[in-house]
């Protein structure tokens, strides 16, 4: 049975007889006039869904026009995002590279000469583009005991699928080979590394990974509503996050580039093969960057940036994303609908 908290209940009730969103500002609760419609399709698809503790946040150009929690849950609650964790993965990696520790074409045997060719040629990008030609899941993932290290040591005499650069298979294993030569790049562990370059930055509370073996594909990654959002809405603003440059501009039309076109399809969760670094693109612009990124995670939690709409996204739950994916979709283009609305469009 859905519960939703008194303060959740009541914003969505006062949000649809315009009693909220005239600040529209961090501690709204509801929507904003003009958005109600998206207040109105959630609650139905949360309901119908069973959903229990779950947030909503959508912010445009900055500003936030809802922000709807259900059950118990609030914009800072803890919850793990499966998949979503790539992208914030990514995020810090890139960091790396705009501080010069790494570059997009080191090669894993600039930090593992032991690794076996081809694997030893294949380049950062590649691995978190999944372009790598690495196997889409390894056994040392599951194990919480030992280092990062130590896993990928279990890696580095892999076969790889198909030649790096040339395919495209999704998953995890490639995401913790690039942490672990983040840190030999360092001389830090994971955690340290991601809490120096995003969560400190960022100001995130919630945002955590696993100290020893760290999966920073999926896993024990913890975020919230109000965490993720602040990363999404970084991202939305070319890097910069409350005046300070997180992400260098280069960066993030890197993130943006879609490094699978060309290659063949292996495995995709989704019907295309269109991905960036550590998230997916939708359709292009003008001048070959991705309109759209998102990192949606198996129990369902799903962020999104919207360059067109200068649009964020976050949908905070954990459930299954196979059982609630109509739902969320018809969560989504309510929100699309109301956005391009209050902007006019048709």
């Amino acid at each position: 049975m859905l519960r939703i908290t008194a303060v959740g209940l009541f914003a969505s009730t006062l949000a649809g007889c315009g009693f909220l969103g005239l600040g529209g500002g961090d501690d709204l609760v509801g929507c904003r006039e003009g958005f109600q419609s998206i207040a109105e399709v959630t609650d139905v698809q949360v309901a119908d869904l069973g959903i229990g503790d779950a947030g909503l946040l959508v912010q445009v150009d900055g500003e936030t026009v809802c922000r709807l929690l259900y059950g118990d849950y609030t914009p800072t609650s803890p919850m793990y995002i499966a998949s979503a964790a790539k992208w914030l993965s990514a995020g810090a990696i890139l960091a790396l590279v705009d501080r010069g520790d790494l570059q997009l074409d080191t090669k894993v045997s600039t930090f593992y000469p032991s690794a076996l060719h081809p694997l030893a040629d294949v380049t950062l990008a590649q691995l978190i583009s999944h372009t790598s030609g690495m196997p889409g899941w390894h056994p040392c993932l599951d194990v919480t005991e030992g280092t990062l290290d130590m896993c990928v040591q279990d890696m580095l005499d892999l076969d790889l699928l198909f030649p790096p650069g040339t395919g495209f298979l999704y998953g995890g294993p490639a995401f913790s080979l690039a942490g672990a030569m983040a840190q030999r790049a360092t001389g830090k562990l994971w955690y340290e590394i991601f809490a120096e370059v995003m969560a400190t930055p960022l100001r995130l509370t919630a945002t955590t990974y696993r100290e020893e073996n760290p999966t920073l594909s999926e896993g024990f990654v913890t975020s919230s509503l109000e965490d993720y959002g602040r990363f999404a809405r970084m991202i939305l603003d070319d890097g910069v996050w409350k005046g300070k440059r997180v992400l260098s501009h280069e960066m993030v039309l890197a993130m943006r580039t879609d490094w699978a076109e060309g290659t063949t399809p292996y495995y995709s969760p989704t019907e295309t093969a269109s991905y960036g670094l550590g998230a997916w693109t939708g359709s292009l612009d003008g001048d070959g960057y991705a309109q759209t990124l998102t990192s949606p995670g198996a129990q369902g939690f799903y962020p999104l940036v919207d360059y067109n709409r200068r649009m964020v996204v976050v949908f905070a739950v954990e459930d299954n994303i196979q059982r609630i994916g109509d739902g969320l979709t018809q969560i989504l283009r309510a929100i699309r609908g109301a956005v391009d609305a209050s902007a006019g469009v048709p």
